[in-house]
């Protein structure tokens, strides 16, 4: 397939071919072709080089850069939120509508474990 962009208003185009891999209960898969590495991917990023898959890029997931503490915070405000976002003043928030009481319990005690340990890190009360 034929792709046609634009980059700093000068007309590009590549050729992004597609490979196929057969499921196990039956039918195919369809993945992108790196034009690079011709490795199979989910997806492929546009860049000034070309439209290449994230490991010809060197691209990395935002988390691979975060510090622990930024790490603990954000694990903390994750598990807040599957909580359904309760008071903080609160000593045990109340359950979320169709979540059973062993999740539940298990999330909280996560929570807290998870909190404490961002607090102890120094990072602020505040949730985003």
């Amino acid at each position: 397939m034929t792709v046609r962009w634009t980059w700093n208003e000068e007309p590009r185009s590549g050729v992004v071919e597609f490979a196929f891999t057969e499921c196990r209960l039956g039918g195919r898969r369809a993945w992108f072709a790196c034009p690079r590495c011709t490795r199979r991917v989910a997806s492929l990023f546009l860049s000034e080089h070309g439209i290449l898959c994230r490991h010809c890029l060197h691209l990395t997931y935002s988390s691979a850069n975060e510090s622990k503490e930024n790490r603990a915070w954000r694990r903390a405000n994750n598990l807040w939120r599957r909580l359904g976002k309760p008071d903080p003043d609160l000593t045990v928030p109340p359950k979320p509508a169709r979540m059973h009481h062993r999740t539940f319990q298990r999330l909280f005690l996560k929570w807290k474990q998870a909190e404490l340990r961002a607090l102890l890190m120094g990072w602020p009360t505040t949730r985003h």
